[in-house]
């Protein structure tokens, strides 16, 4: 799941695979299963205590039947289907009510009186009780905005005055009012105790709403502020009991309609139904301190070829979803080793089904040539920490100049080729001043552009030692500003960094340009709607959270 797995996190999958599915087997809570029902972020990063009277979401194996069951609205009862949800902390003992129960998830609310602090979650099948307790904390007030996905990120759950959703075909404007869903207010939360950021500046909060769309659901009306930049992708956070939620988006425009997707042509492009080529040619450098006086720099050129074809219903790659120019956005859940290890490969992910194009992709550079593999993405050149791959070692592939991605053509995809302009890496001019990153005060970042119609992308990362949850923020400017500030509310959700970290360092920042536009040319790609080629180059280095 991350990098660093520890044995509790593993523990409650072997005992599913050891005790079989039968029904009298207990019920078995996922680690960090128990989170908010909206923003869905692990219980162990700030964001992810719970708040009184908060819909919950409770995942694992046996917890409920095998076919969904919910409660009739909007009467709740502690048992459900022969489910029963239980809350205790020392000698205090209450029931949660249950919304839906089903084999690997239960949506419940927690009482308005639960007790604050940490608590431990047990569900209770048919008498049964499940064999380890979840451990959760509960808050006055902590708020997860519902999205459109249901998944805690992308397009949030906002509407217009009318009762319209807030979409790309359906956007606000500057000054208009609009309610967000959400839940994980309290019940005591009012106006007062609430700030919206709404692509970095404070939306005038107008009305605070409890209960407003069925029992633990809230909504937030508030005004788009005036000078907020206009997109399909503007980042909305809303901050309530010191908390920071998660991060959805809304549409904005400044005429009304649909809005603009000149700054976000690779989720847009990548996202719309379709066959679709995603090739990509990277330079990588990467530094990790060691000690204090000690670091380590890998310097590496990554190419990746992907094929795929799409469904008007098939989730995007949340990583596609960029912000708009001078803001910031937010993720939090599982990531994979390379994910963390190489920055750029969080880009370079399919989510549609896999299509041939090929057994072996050429990358034709003025005086070598390499190879891809299809739907993978190989190191071309230069050296890198994963340990597998340094005994396949070559000098570094790319140079400033034009290469050639030539795809031989398979069942799915006719032979085509696609040439992409490879040019000088982007210079991140202050990377040695940031060993430590303060979150409460923010950080700037400082960078000399390789071209300065492209857009950079700056990300921290980091993930919890003893769960594994990771939280991410990314945030995108143009690359001719040449800095960025990335504000304490992006990086609320970011774990720290203990002083003794096991393991392989996860406590990343980077820095990615890549291009303004489509800039990679296709020739005989008849056989596909897309083909998005392009070249970025990254920086990162490991960094510790305080």
């Amino acid at each position: 799941m991350t990098t660093r797995v520890p044995i509790r996190a593993i523990l409650p999958i072997v005992l599913a695979a050891c005790t079989g599915s039968g029904q009298d087997a207990p019920p078995t809570i996922a680690q960090s299963g128990v989170v908010n029902f909206a923003s869905r972020m692990p219980p162990r990063l700030a964001g992810g205590a719970i708040a009184r009277g908060s819909l919950i979401s409770i995942r694992g194996w046996r917890l409920g039947p095998a076919e969904p069951v919910r409660a009739a609205a909007p009467k709740l009862e502690p048992a459900l289907a022969g489910v029963r949800l239980r809350l205790r902390q020392g000698a205090v003992q209450m029931d949660l009510l249950p919304v839906m129960v089903s084999f690997g998830e239960i949506q419940a609310l927690l009482p308005d009186d639960a007790p604050l602090g940490a608590v431990e979650v047990s569900v209770v099948r048919n008498g049964v009780p499940s064999r380890t307790p979840a451990s959760i904390e509960i808050v006055q007030s902590s708020f997860g905005a519902f999205s459109q996905n249901g998944r805690g990120w992308g397009p949030g759950d906002a509407r217009s005055a009318d009762g319209g959703l807030n979409t790309p075909e359906h956007a606000a404007r500057p000054g208009e009012i609009i309610t967000l869903r959400g839940t994980g207010l309290g019940p005591s939360a009012g106006k007062a105790s609430i700030e919206v950021r709404v692509g970095g500046r404070a939306g005038q909060v107008a009305r605070v709403a409890h209960q407003a769309a069925g029992p633990g659901t809230d909504e937030i009306s508030f005004a788009i502020p005036t000078d907020v930049p206009e997109g399909c992708y503007v980042p909305v956070r809303v901050l309530s009991g010191s908390r920071v939620s998660n991060t959805v988006t809304i549409a904005v425009n400044r005429e009304g309609g649909a809005c603009s997707t000149a700054a976000s042509w690779m989720g847009t492009q990548a996202s719309q139904s379709g066959t679709v080529a995603f090739l990509a040619l990277v330079r990588v450098s990467l530094r990790l301190i060691l000690t204090p006086r000690e670091h380590a720099d890998f310097v590496m050129d990554v190419g990746y070829a992907s094929f795929e074809r799409r469904k008007s219903d098939d989730q995007p790659n949340p990583y596609y979803v960029f912000p708009v120019p001078g803001t910031c956005a937010t993720l939090a859940g599982p990531m994979t080793l390379s994910s963390l290890i190489r920055p750029e490969s969080t880009l370079l992910r399919g989510t549609g089904t896999a299509l041939d194009a090929g057994d072996v992709i050429r990358v034709i550079g003025s005086d070598a040539e390499r190879t891809l593999p299809r739907s993978h993405g190989t190191v071309l050149g230069g050296t890198t920490p994963l340990p597998q791959a340094q005994s396949n070692r070559r000098p570094l592939f790319l140079q400033p100049g034009d290469f050639l991605f030539s795809v031989p053509g398979g069942r799915d995809v006719s032979a085509f080729d696609t040439s992409v302009r490879v040019s000088r890496p982007i210079e991140w001019t202050n990377r040695d001043r940031l060993a430590t990153v303060e979150r409460t005060q923010g950080f700037t970042v400082k960078w000399r552009a390789a071209r300065r119609d492209g857009l950079v992308l700056i990300t921290a990362v980091n993930s919890d030692e003893e769960s594994g949850g990771v939280g991410m923020c990314s945030c995108i400017e143009r690359a001719v500003k040449g800095s960025f500030y990335v504000p304490p509310d992006a990086l609320a959700n970011i774990p720290f960094t203990p002083a003794q970290a096991q393991g392989l360092p996860t406590n990343l920042l980077s820095l990615v340009e890549l291009p303004g536009d489509n800039s990679g040319q296709s020739k005989n790609a008849h056989a596909l709607d897309r083909v998005i080629a392009f070249y970025a180059s990254a920086l990162a280095r490991t960094v510790s959270f305080r």
